[in-house]
């Protein structure tokens, strides 16, 4: 931007000074031809009232006693040539009523340069008025010197001017910069300060600190509606499903009703582990939960999780082939949520591997922190990797299989939250999740 800003300037201050000289260049031209037309009306009269042979004395008075040194007349009546200049010059006017002319001066090594202007008279007589264009030719001379002069000061200016620009930008767009860092951190109460100077720059801080305090307020209203249901709903299911398992557990009760009570039991447990993970990707987008962030060893947060699976990966007889970094990878993050995106992942590789089939873990320790997931399974096609993103959406259309569609979306929220992203590729065949991790070394 400061490299653009120097650009402008220094090209409208160079473009300045050319224009300006072009205005002075044409008006030492005008000043030349008026005094050419002043002196050709005065030769014109002469010729009128007393004819060509008193014009001829008149040019033979005034070669004698020039009082415009500048000032050239020839008059030119067949080879007779009369007046202060030696020989007639050839003349081209190109379409126009002036023509320069460059004459060789005896005794200088420096030609004439002359502005011309030719009459014709009766009996084959013209007359050459010219005049001498030294202080046109001093302009163009002197153009270069003084362009390279005023290049030399527009470099200056323009660099000085957009130095300033630059710093004044940066100064306000770094305070906008850090705002928004810190609300996406979670620090809701952040504000710009404003500096009461009631310009472009003070407006649009004051109009941004509105912005954040009203979505302070929005974000406060959901989680506290949020809070609420969560209590008003959890309660009510958690009791739901205890008297439905107090009810299977009569010993009265035949095994077709007791397979359809714990049948409901599940549709109800169901149920809690979708609303718990609608909070917990309520809670990760909020950003509310970087005050939870702790120092994590992700290395056997990791072995954790993949110990927990374990009895279901042999189960389905998969092959894990885990690759791990020897040294502990120490993370600064939530570890609640973590866990939760790391169960996902290893749940949803479980989940759609074939039996027999290949599940591959690995950490990379190098920054960004990855974890990457992969199965040999059925995978996602390419127009969905982005969609599975999603909240309740299910690449599954017939959804025979268990979940809410929630899974990838959680992961998704948590990398977020943690200055990262998640990345789905195809792994020819299956599906290869790259859970990429910001900023939060330790």
């Amino acid at each position: 931007m400061g490299m653009a800003i120097f650009c402008i300037l220094s090209t409208l201050l160079i473009a300045q000074r050319i224009l300006i000289y072009y205005e002075n260049v044409a008006i030492a031209y005008e000043d030349i031809q008026l005094i050419i037309d002043a002196h050709q009306v005065e030769m014109d009269e002469a010729v009128e009232n007393y004819g060509i042979a008193h014009l001829t004395h008149l040019l033979k008075a005034m070669s004698e006693d020039m009082h415009d040194k500048h000032l050239f007349l020839l008059l030119k009546q067949g080879k007779t040539l009369t007046g202060n200049l030696k020989e007639w010059p050839q003349v081209d006017y190109h379409g126009k009523d002036y023509a320069e002319v460059i004459l060789p001066e005896a005794g200088s090594e420096d030609p004439r340069h002359l502005l011309v202007s030719v009459s014709h008279y009766r009996n084959h007589a013209n007359l050459l008025i010219g005049y001498d264009m030294d202080r046109v030719d001093e302009l163009r001379d002197g153009f270069f010197a003084v362009l390279l002069e005023n290049m030399a000061v527009a470099f200056l200016v323009s660099l000085a001017t957009s130095m300033f620009i630059v710093w004044l930008l940066s100064r306000h767009f770094r305070q906008f910069n850090i705002a928004c860092e810190q609300v996406m951190t979670g620090n809701l109460d952040y504000r710009i300060q404003t500096e009461q100077s009631r310009d472009e720059f003070d407006m649009l801080a004051t109009n941004i600190n509105r912005m954040l305090e009203w979505n302070k307020t929005l974000i406060s209203t959901v989680q506290d509606s949020t809070n609420a249901i969560a209590h008003d709903m959890r309660t009510p299911l958690s009791r739901l499903r205890l008297d439905m398992r107090a009810l299977s557990e009569r010993p009265k009760l035949d095994r077709e009703t007791q397979l359809q009570v714990l049948g409901h039991v599940e549709r109800v447990d169901g149920i809690i582990e979708m609303f718990e993970n609608l909070l917990k990707i309520a809670r990760a987008e909020s950003r509310s939960s970087t005050e939870l962030f702790e120092p994590l060893n992700l290395k056997l947060l990791i072995q954790d999780v993949l110990d927990f699976y374990a009895p279901i990966i042999e189960e389905k007889h998969l092959a894990l082939h885990v690759d791990l970094p020897e040294a502990d990878v120490t993370f600064k993050g939530d570890k609640q949520l973590l866990v939760q995106a790391v169960m996902n992942l290893i749940d949803n590789a479980c989940k759609f591997a074939p039996a027999e089939g290949t599940i591959k873990v690995s950490l990379s320790a190098e920054k960004p922190i990855t974890l990457t997931v992969a199965d040999n399974g059925v995978g996602v096609p390419e127009e969905l990797l982005e969609k599975v993103k999603e909240r309740f959406f299910r690449a599954d259309a017939s959804r025979n299989t268990n979940g809410h569609g929630l899974g990838l979306s959680l992961v998704n929220a948590v990398a977020i939250l943690h200055q990262g992203h998640l990345v789905l590729e195809d792994n020819h065949p299956g599906l290869k999740a790259k859970l990429i991790l910001g900023d939060g070394y330790v």
